[in-house]
This record gives C-alpha cells, sequence and structure tokens, in this order.
C-alpha cells in the first residue's frame, strides 16, 4: 500500500484496528453495569492490557476526560520506551503534564521532532494529529505547508493546528475542506471540528450542507454527523442529526465508537440506554468510548 493511501484510511485505520473480538473478562464483567466505577474499571483496565496502543491511548485520554488521572503517567513512562508506541504515548504524557510546563514543552518538542523526522508517514500524520488535539498553534512553517500543499489527512490536520489559534480566518481555511470533493479533506476536517468546544457560525451552514451531500453508505458520513450533532444550532437540528447518528448504533467498530465520542460531548440522560448497549459490545475500543461517554453524561448531570 503507497503512503498516500496510507494516509486516506489512517482515522479508519485507527479506529478499526483493535477490531479483535477477544476481550479481558474483567472489562465484560464490569459492561453489564454502567455505574461510575464500572466505567472506570473497563478503561483502567483497557488503558492496561487493551490490545493495541490505540486502544490503550483511547482509554488513557477517557479517563483524562473525566479527569482520572490515577496510574496514567507511570503507565506511559513504560509505553513511550516501547517500539512502536512513542509518538501516540507522547501525546499522552503531555496531557498528564499540561501543568508541568517544563515536562510538557518537552513533550511538545518530541512530537515536533517527530512530525519531521519520524520514520513512516502514518508517524508524521500521528504526530501533526497530537499537536493538534493538545491544542498547539504555533504556525510553523512545515505546519503551514502541509496546511497548503498536505494530501490526505495531512492538510485537515495541519488546518487543525491553526484554528487552534481561535481567529476566524484559521477556522475558515479548515472548515473549507467540507467542501472538498475528497473524502480525506471532509471527512478529517468534520473530525477536527468535533474536538472545538465551539466552532464559528460560518462554519455550521458547511457542516449542514456536508452532511447533505454525503450519501449514506460513505463511510465518512459518520464523522460529518457527528460533528453536526455536537454543534448543532437548534434543538431541532440536533434532534434530527441525532436520529441519524444513532443508526449507526449497530454499525461498524469505527461508527460505534464515533457515536460513543459524540455522545460523550453533547450526549444526555436519555443516550444512557445506548450506551449500556455499546458498553457490552465485543469490541474493547467501543467498551472504551461508551464508558468515557457514561461517566461524561453523569458528571454533567451533576453539575
Amino acid at each position: 500500500m503507497n503512503n498516500s493511501v496510507s494516509i486516506r484510511f489512517l482515522f479508519f485505520l485507527i479506529m478499526i484496528i483493535s477490531s479483535t473480538p477477544q476481550q479481558a473478562q474483567p472489562l465484560k464483567q464490569a459492561a453489564k453495569n454502567a455505574g461510575k466505577e464500572e466505567c472506570i474499571t473497563v478503561l483502567t483496565d483497557a488503558m492496561k492490557n487493551g490490545e493495541t496502543i490505540f486502544i490503550k491511548v483511547h482509554a488513557a485520554e477517557a479517563l483524562i476526560f473525566n479527569n482520572y488521572y490515577t496510574g496514567i503517567d507511570e503507565t506511559f513512562q513504560k509505553l513511550v520506551k516501547e517500539p512502536g508506541t512513542q509518538i501516540i504515548a507522547t501525546r499522552v504524557l503531555a496531557r498528564t503534564n499540561k501543568n508541568e510546563p517544563k515536562k510538557y514543552k518537552t513533550y511538545i518538542t518530541t512530537l515536533l521532532y517527530q512530525l519531521e523526522n519520524a520514520d513512516s508517514v502514518r508517524g508524521k500524520l500521528i504526530a501533526l494529529e497530537s499537536l493538534a488535539k493538545l491544542g498547539f498553534s504555533h504556525p510553523l512553517p512545515i505546519i503551514k505547508n502541509h496546511a497548503d500543499t498536505g494530501t490526505g489527512g495531512f492538510k485537515a490536520m495541519a488546518r487543525w493546528v491553526l484554528a487552534n489559534s481561535g481567529k476566524a480566518d484559521d477556522e475558515t481555511k479548515l472548515a473549507a475542506l467540507l467542501t472538498s470533493n475528497d473524502p480525506a479533506d471532509y471527512r478529517s476536517a468534520a473530525y477536527a471540528l468535533r474536538f472545538f468546544k465551539k466552532v464559528k457560525p460560518a462554519t455550521i451552514p458547511l457542516l449542514i450542507a456536508c452532511a447533505n451531500r454525503v450519501e449514506k453508505d460513505n463511510p465518512a458520513r459518520v464523522y460529518v454527523i457527528s460533528s453536526l450533532f455536537v454543534h448543532g444550532p437548534t434543538a431541532a437540528v440536533r434532534n434530527d442529526t441525532k436520529t441519524k447518528l444513532l443508526a449507526y448504533l449497530t454499525g461498524a467498530v469505527a461508527e460505534k465508537y464515533e457515536v460513543a465520542e459524540a455522545l460523550a460531548v453533547a450526549g444526555t440522560k436519555a443516550d444512557i440506554t445506548s450506551l449500556k448497549q455499546l458498553l457490552n459490545d465485543e469490541n474493547t475500543d467501543v467498551r472504551v468510548a461508551a464508558a468515557k461517554a457514561l461517566l461524561s453524561i453523569q458528571s454533567r448531570n451533576k453539575q
């Protein structure tokens, strides 16, 4: 498979790489319930014993998302030293050391080095996505170059980094990819926008138009629907979009994972039944995302 194809399907690969039906008994037992401690058990066990590094990272980041940090740093201090796991493990360590400026800067520097020097295109893309997810926003030449001429996921991830500046023009350039005919562009742009706490008003019509034009059987569609659900401007739009989103509850691994990720951000108590269904899924990564969402909804309802 050539580099172009590898980039194009990276995000799907990250989601489905853990699709093995094998599952650890503690996770299955905990998934029978949906209480706080059960969800933490699912995530903690997946972080330590997940079948892939991506499952471990997703579980750790789900714990961090819900303000649970116990054991994460020590686990990833070991993982960052293992072959093939340094880049993605560095992202987790940056998160756990967000309030330690010197350590945090060291991890950011590592990711910038990997963006330029990783021994694979995939590694460079993971480094760029990691910088975006960490809120990095410096318009370095290498990032601006990817934003202008990058192929596949590189262009969207670089524009995500630049849009972290909060400037309208930078978000406009990222959102413009929603009008692209290249699935790698509009899929990755929608995926990126789902992580934004709030998008600019001009971005909403582009999300709506993209959701309307992408065919139902297009694997990229779930990412557009997910992002529109999170940022829906009205109750009517959110409800309509949620109906479309929940249709993926019985879809592929990547689709079920994305449903839970969206519900972690904007789900309500009404979604707990759906999430309990995903918490009992045969795939570990799906269970991780469901546990994350259940914890998040429980937390929001206590506030």
